[in-house]
């Protein structure tokens, strides 16, 4: 089984969701929970930061894909960060970084949220 950890902290009126490890089929139905219970209790904008994610297979794509829409259903901002490497790579070549915005840090999300440029979608 593959080792993910998620820490979650406010900050400028966002909730950062901080995920460290690798995201595959062994956990990644639990993650889906998990980012679902946190957008659902949600009073803003919900930054991911993938920073510390070493690994991301189709089910990884499939949760953010999930995670995504659950959030516009609801109307939460929802917005990546730090996403890199061979990561960075999957999103690129999957598109999602067409359906999810993708920012270099957490500062640049919370920068773009408090200018107004995020939207649930």
């Amino acid at each position: 089984m593959s080792e993910l950890a998620l820490h979650t902290h406010e900050s400028e009126g966002c909730l950062v969701v901080a995920l460290a490890g690798e995201i595959d089929t062994t956990n990644s139905a639990g993650l889906v929970a998990e980012l679902i219970a946190v957008i659902e209790t949600a009073t803003g904008p919900v930054v991911l930061e993938w920073s510390d994610v070493t690994f991301c297979d189709s089910s990884g794509i499939n949760t953010v894909v999930v995670v995504t829409r659950h959030a516009r259903t609801h109307a939460v901002p929802l917005a990546l960060a730090g996403v890199r490497g061979r990561v960075a790579n999957v999103f690129t070549l999957t598109a999602l970084d067409r359906v999810v915005p993708l920012y270099p840090d957490v500062e640049a999300a919370l920068r773009a949220f408090s200018a107004g440029q995020q939207s649930s979608g």
